[in-house]
C-alpha cells in the first residue's frame, strides 16, 4: 500500500478542515450536554417543589387530624386514658 503524496499547500488545508471537524464535535458535545443539564436542573426544581407541596399535605392533614382528635376528648366523646 503506497500512500499518495499530498502537495504542500493541500496538507495545510487538510488539516485545517481535520481541527474544524473536531472543533465542531467538541463545541456541539459541549451544547448537548449544557442542554441537558438545563433539563435536568428544571426536573429537580419541580421534583422538590413537589415535594414540598406532598410534604405541607401530609403536615396538613396530620395537624388537622390531631386536632379533631383533641377536640373529642375534650368533648368527652373519647375518654382521655383511651388516647
Amino acid at each position: 500500500m503506497s500512500e499518495e503524496p499530498i502537495p504542500d499547500g493541500a496538507s495545510g488545508d487538510l488539516l485545517l478542515v481535520q481541527v474544524r471537524e473536531a472543533y465542531g464535535r467538541a463545541a456541539y458535545t459541549h451544547k448537548i450536554h449544557e442542554k441537558r443539564a438545563d433539563l435536568c436542573f428544571q426536573k429537580h426544581c419541580r421534583q422538590r417543589r413537589l415535594l414540598v407541596g406532598l410534604m405541607l399535605t401530609s403536615s396538613g392533614t396530620f395537624l388537622v387530624s390531631l386536632l379533631g382528635l383533641v377536640r373529642l376528648v375534650a368533648a368527652n366523646v373519647i375518654p382521655s386514658w383511651g388516647i
